[in-house]
Order: C-alpha cells, then sequence, then structure tokens
C-alpha cells in the first residue's frame, strides 16, 4: 500500500508540474530585434563599433519565499564597443554627449547619479583612468541599456553571456555570439583614449 501511494503521489505530482514554456514566433523575436536596433550605436550617431556581441535566450523564472519571477521569458540583447574620446582633454566631454543622447532618446537612469558620477569622477581627479570610470544602466521604453567604460588600459569588455535575469534555467538553445578573442587587441589598437560598451536588451514572450 505504501509503495502504491508513494506511484500515487509521483504521478500526481508529474501531471501538476508546468509544462515547457512555448518556444517564442518569429513574431516576437522580429519585435524585440526591431527594438533593440532602434538604441543601436548608429542610430545614436556614436559613430561605427569596432566590436559587436549578441545573444538571444530563454529563461524559466523561479518562485519561492526569497524568490518572485515570472514562469518563463526570453532576452535578446546586443552589445557594441564604440569608439568616444580620442584623447584624455576629450573624456569629459564624450560623457556630458553621451548623457545629453540618452536623455533625448528619452532613457532614465536606474542608478543614482547615472553618468553624471562618472563625470564628476573625471573632473575631479577621482579616477584617472578613462576605462575604470564608472557606466550605469538605464530603462529606455521597454528595453535597458547598460553604459560602461574600456580603454587600451582596460580593454576587456563585459561579456555578453550575462544578458538574461531569469534565475531559473535555460529554455531551450540559446544563440550566443560573444566578442571575439581579439577583441582587445582591437581596443588598444583603436587609438582612443576611451570607449564605450552600450549593451541594449528587450525582453519578450513573457509568460506569466
Amino acid at each position: 500500500m505504501r509503495v502504491l501511494s508513494a506511484v500515487l503521489a509521483l504521478l500526481l505530482l508529474a501531471g501538476c508540474s508546468d509544462p515547457e514554456p512555448t518556444p517564442p514566433t518569429q513574431e516576437q523575436r522580429a519585435e524585440a530585434e526591431t527594438k533593440v536596433e532602434e538604441l543601436a550605436p548608429d542610430a545614436w550617431g556614436l559613430g561605427a563599433p569596432i566590436a559587436e556581441a549578441r545573444q538571444d535566450i530563454c529563461q524559466e523564472g523561479q518562485q519561492s519565499s526569497k524568490v518572485s519571477e515570472v514562469d518563463s521569458a526570453c532576452t535578446l540583447g546586443r552589445s557594441w564597443i564604440v569608439p568616444a574620446a580620442a584623447s584624455r582633454s576629450d573624456v569629459a566631454g564624450a560623457i556630458d554627449d553621451l548623457s545629453d543622447r540618452l536623455a533625448e532618446v528619452g532613457c532614465e537612469s536606474s542608478m543614482r547619479g547615472g553618468l553624471d558620477v562618472a563625470a564628476r569622477y573625471w573632473r575631479e581627479g577621482v579616477q584617472s583612468e578613462p576605462g575604470s570610470l564608472p557606466g550605469s544602466s538605464f530603462r529606455c521604453g521597454s528595453r535597458g541599456v547598460d553604459v560602461s567604460t574600456v580603454s587600451p588600459e582596460q580593454s576587456r569588455p563585459r561579456s555578453i553571456v550575462s544578458v538574461g535575469d531569469l534565475t531559473g534555467g535555460t529554455v531551450g538553445e540559446k544563440d550566443t555570439d560573444d566578442f571575439g578573442a581579439d577583441v582587445r587587441r582591437e581596443v588598444e589598437a583603436s587609438g582612443q583614449a576611451l570607449l564605450w560598451q552600450i549593451t541594449v536588451t528587450q525582453t519578450y514572450a513573457v509568460r506569466r
């Protein structure tokens, strides 16, 4: 009887388990791609990127006493490294220019101070290495924008594999095309005192 009860309990649990999330449609992916491309560097007039990366990933969320996430969602992310300041004397102006461009497209900083912190650190001499200046994160409508600094002295960009916030594991196959192995050499050979790494993400196919 105990064995039969255990089997019945397992069958009931299996019958109540959540089904595999439905894969996103091509239309959903295309819409997410359009949203991301609207904030690509060339749309802001920032010039041609020296390197690009992308990731498209679907994940499951978790529900517990400490974590409350959606059931599943997909995130499309693209990251670009773009020239910002050819010389150290151009760094302050580059920070102000990017701040203005973000404001013009309706982006709001999700971190206190935004890029103003980087501007203050540079002008006050708190940080003398452009590639070590703090970046910031922004919400631009439904999209997230992360801005970080890179320079020949601090030439390692953030990997695109960090795109996607849910913690329940990957669903299906993720599509990842990270920066190439020679990206650091490209940054070092750029002739720039400061470069931006701009990562734009769009969540789609959310299931609650």
